[in-house]
């Protein structure tokens, strides 16, 4: 079974409607090693 995520944004800094609109984006601040761990195994799909 695939993995589903759910991530939180700031809307007012960068929201979900930016990310559709770009189809891409930069994640850069995380220090988290767990996160960042979890964020290099994502995988693109197709955005519904």
């Amino acid at each position: 079974m695939p993995a589903k995520w759910l991530l939180k944004s700031d809307p007012e800094t960068y929201s979900f409607a930016d990310l559709e609109r770009d189809r891409e984006t930069v994640w850069d601040g995380v220090s988290n090693n767990l996160a960042l761990k979890h964020i290099r195994g994502m995988h693109k799909e197709t955005w519904r």
